[in-house]
């Protein structure tokens, strides 16, 4: 069976962690308004992700008195890369939940940097507000094994190291060049997050010769065909903030509640031996 293959695409695990901290937000789509903690003025839910090229976040108000109706809000939104003292300011749009009710779903169309730390501000006019900082992780570092295998199954191991938590997800970037073609194509084969834990990190095994059939076979090309150039490879990682250990506590939240974290996205290359990429079935054009 060919291993899920997607051109210039991302794996679906960040989605479904922006549906995972927007549900925890609001399963009933409301929140029950504070009568005792004077000091906590907003909920927000959401992430960074290193990943996209537009950052998302829920905002809601926590006390009544602060919200003036049902489809306005009484807050601004921005963040500042407390490296460079960068600051971008997010745009309100309104979505509907999923009892029909409007929610506030703050946007921003940036690109987060990986490491970094980022703070949110979510500020009422009157100054007073929620606060929250989240810092990417630092990139890890990639260690390779010699390939095994022959023509048949050709596989690698790597190891990833560095990392404080688990990663989230791994896929495979290849870049390859087809004949009579004068464009590179760039195909994302997904391998989930089933690696191991180690001694020295996170070991995974990479299986060259099946994700090669996989290109052929999306190309259009007979698994025979040994004519395709292989241009370069890598490992992207998607590695969690620490606010991910608990998704459900907002332990980097001031003055509110909800959830605030970050996801970092790190292509790790490698060069492949002559003779393996001979192996594999491609032209070796690293």
């Amino acid at each position: 069976m060919s291993a899920p293959l997607l051109r210039l695409s991302c794996c679906g695990t960040v989605a479904g962690l922006l549906l995972l901290v927007l549900w925890l937000g609001g399963c009933d789509n409301t929140i029950t308004p504070l009568a005792d903690e004077a000091d906590a003025f907003f909920a927000v839910h959401g992430f960074l992700d290193a990943g996209a090229d537009t950052q998302f976040v829920r905002v809601e108000a926590l006390r009544p008195f602060i919200m003036s109706t049902a489809d306005t809000l009484d807050a601004a939104v921005k963040t500042t890369h407390l490296e460079t003292g960068t600051e971008v300011t997010w745009r309100d749009s309104l979505v509907t939940l999923d009892d029909g009710a409007q929610g506030h779903l703050f946007f921003a169309v940036f690109a987060v940097e990986a490491p970094g730390t980022y703070r949110l501000d979510v500020m009422r006019r009157d100054g007073r507000g929620t606060r929250a900082v989240t810092r990417l992780p630092d990139p890890p570092h990639l260690s390779v094994a010699a390939p095994q295998g022959d023509t048949l199954q050709l596989s690698q191991a790597v190891t990833i190291s560095g990392l404080p938590d688990p990663p989230l997800n791994f896929a495979m970037l290849y870049r390859v060049l087809s004949p009579a073609s004068t464009e590179v194509d760039t195909f994302s084969i997904r391998y989930g997050n089933n690696s191991q834990p180690g001694p020295q990190g996170w070991q995974l095994d990479i299986f060259l010769k099946r994700d090669q059939r996989t290109i052929l076979q999306f190309l259009k090309r007979p698994l025979s065909d040994t004519s395709v150039s292989l241009r370069g490879l890598g490992l992207e990682v998607q590695a969690p903030s620490v606010e991910w250990r608990d998704p459900t506590g907002a332990v980097n939240i001031e003055q509110g509640i909800g959830f605030f974290g970050a996801i970092g996205r790190y292509v790790l290359p490698w060069t492949l031996p002559p003779e393996t990429v001979s192996t594999m079935g491609f032209v070796d054009g690293q």
